[in-house]
């Protein structure tokens, strides 16, 4: 009998041969089906026949949910779909395994709560810098009723230190500056608020950019005690960020065996944090790891397994990388 080549690539892993990702991702789990539904105070999105909800919210900042959700979504569209597709094959390998998986950068937890509803026994670890997504995360876990879904409001950096950050929409700015700014604003508001609480005034301000005093962590502060008979897969989605913290945080991602999601920004702004991604990789590649390029954001994007980070492939998209033992 001639097992469906979904079937056949399974069976081989299950059996601890080669696994081909690239045929996995290009042919079995290549088409996403979705479709979103709005009510009053909810949009229900059905991926695959499993449906997430999440909550509505016009957060008092730049990019609210509501809005994050409808410019990305619709019964047309969905946002990266070729994350979402590792992310169904990651379950699907690995069903019958624990799986830790770590959100760097989460937004709003789009793909954390994917991962969560799909995947048999995982435990979510989501990390957000901005308290505004953090708190819209953790109301959204008690929405869709998620056990083992951790939220963790901090920036990932090189060294666990409280810092000030200048927030700019996805952006997180550290500026020694900012502290002054910060100081300014919140007794500001305060003496504001006290004055119109005075008057029975209600007034909600509402800003472009916010200014917060946030913890960092190392990535390694963040992960739990290593198993070996945990799958351990990191997301990572900073905006340029990962330039800081990944260089001192690889040689412990690779000793674990960690399967690492990283989406890669455009080079100019890899510049401007003194990296590029190219470099970033190259730890790993050069400890057995594979590469596998994507356009994460067009479904019709084939997975590539590369051997380097040509031009061509140094853009905004997305390099999955995966150990020697998952190949």
């Amino acid at each position: 009998m001639i097992l469906p080549l979904s079937h056949q690539v399974l069976l081989n892993w299950n059996n601890m041969q080669n696994i081909n990702w690239e045929q996995l991702l290009n042919f079995s789990f290549k088409d996403i089906k979705h479709s979103i539904n709005f009510s009053e105070d909810q949009y229900l999105l059905n991926i695959n026949g499993i449906d997430i909800k999440f909550l509505k919210d016009k957060n008092n900042f730049i990019v609210s949910p509501d809005k994050w959700i409808e410019e990305k979504i619709s019964n047309q569209k969905i946002h990266e779909p070729r994350m979402i597709s590792w992310l169904f094959a990651f379950s699907e390998v690995f069903k019958s395994k624990k799986i830790r998986f770590y959100d760097i950068g989460a937004l709003f937890g789009f793909h954390s709560f994917i991962f969560s509803k799909i995947s048999n026994y995982s435990k979510i670890i989501t990390v957000e810098g901005n308290p505004l997504s953090a708190q819209y995360i953790k109301k959204n876990v008690e929405k869709n009723k998620l056990q083992d879904f951790d939220v963790i409001n901090c920036v990932v950096d090189k060294e666990n230190k409280e810092k000030i950050f200048l927030i700019d929409a996805f952006s997180f700015q550290l500026s020694q500056k900012n502290r002054l700014k910060y100081l300014i604003k919140k007794n500001i508001k305060l003496l504001l608020s006290n004055i119109l609480n005075l008057l029975n005034l209600k007034v909600k301000f509402s800003e472009k950019k916010i200014i917060e005093k946030i913890y960092t962590k190392t990535i390694e502060s963040i992960m739990l005690p290593y198993s070996e008979d945990i799958i351990e897969i990191i997301k990572i989605d900073t905006e340029g960020h990962q330039a800081i913290f990944l260089p001192s945080s690889s040689k412990d991602l690779i000793r674990r065996d960690a399967i690492v999601l990283l989406e890669l920004d455009d080079p100019d702004l890899m510049k401007s944090f003194g990296a590029s991604n190219a470099e970033l990789i190259e730890p790993f590649l050069n400890n057995s790891y594979s590469a596998f390029w994507t356009q994460h954001r067009d479904k019709a994007s084939e997975v590539k397994k590369i051997s380097k980070l040509d031009s061509k492939f140094d853009c905004n998209s997305l390099v999955t990388l995966i150990p020697q033992k998952f190949i």
